[in-house]
């Protein structure tokens, strides 16, 4: 079976609509998606009346942030109950919180500037979920980092974002076990996100599975895109297929699903992933 358990659309920070989404995937012929917004459930229950009669199952979703210790982590909720109160209460809070502190960027990247760099409800006028990586494209459309080659510029306009922009609003993340413990509640299964970054990081990640599968995490995300043009950190496919292996016996190991996930925010990323060899 062909599968995707890990994409995003406009409505946190992806560039398709949730139709377009679905159509896509309809035209590529999977059989299994779930459409994971950031801390986002926005996109059901319309999409999954666009598979009625196809081949395709639609899985709700979201990816939510969380802590494992001093370290944040992004946690994948597949096949969720999208009425769930507490679910819904969480995602409710934290877009507000997102929201707020996106408005109190925005004036402070403006002001640095003596500009409107930033026009926030306009960059986002579909969004649910605010997030850094608005405010970086925005600040990267108006040329503002092109002194960097293009494979460093975004992370060059993050790293000027943490040294020069201080904002009051915080947004407090719920521990690795409790975001696991809410997935469960919701009826879905928790699966721990592109942890081949941890990998590359320096991060222990056999030990940080171990602890996870002690908090009852259901899997990994297994399959993914590591290696893209001008990765600095998966340079070569074979550097993928490197971090695939390791995370392929480590789900091995502590019997945890293996996941796919093409982690797509464009219709072509979501294409090329697919259609790839």
């Amino acid at each position: 079976m062909k599968k995707d358990y890990h994409m995003h659309t406009f409505l946190s920070d992806g560039t398709p609509s949730p139709e377009e989404l679905v159509g896509v995937c309809l035209d590529l012929k999977l059989d299994e998606i779930s459409i994971t917004d950031h801390d986002s459930i926005g996109a059901y229950p319309e999409v999954l009346d666009l598979a009625r009669g196809s081949g395709l199952r639609i899985l709700p979703g979201a990816e939510l942030d969380c802590t494992y210790g001093d370290l944040e982590i992004h946690m994948l909720a597949v096949g969720l109950d999208i009425e769930n109160a507490a679910l819904n209460q969480h995602l409710t809070s934290i877009q507000a919180v997102r929201k707020k502190r996106a408005s109190e960027q925005a004036d402070a990247i403006n002001r640095y500037h003596g500009r409107k760099v930033i026009d926030l409800e306009t960059i986002c006028a579909r969004c649910q979920t605010f997030m850094n990586p608005h405010l970086i494209h925005a600040m990267m459309d108006q040329g503002l980092f092109d002194q960097y080659p293009v494979p460093d510029r975004y992370k060059q306009a993050s790293i000027w974002m943490k040294e020069n922009i201080q904002v009051d609003s915080v947004i407090e993340k719920p521990t690795a076990e409790a975001i696991i413990r809410m997935i469960h509640r919701a009826d879905g299964i928790a699966v721990l996100a592109h942890p081949g970054y941890y990998l590359k990081n320096g991060h222990d990640v056999n030990q940080m599975v171990h602890d996870l599968k002690d908090m009852e995490i259901d899997g990994l995300e297994v399959t993914y895109p590591y290696y893209q043009e001008g990765s600095r950190e998966f340079p070569t496919p074979a550097h993928e297929r490197e971090a695939i292996s390791i995370l392929k016996d480590l789900a091995h190991r502590y019997e945890l699903q293996e996941t796919t996930g093409s982690d797509a925010h464009q219709i072509e990323q979501l294409r090329q992933f697919h259609l790839r060899g």
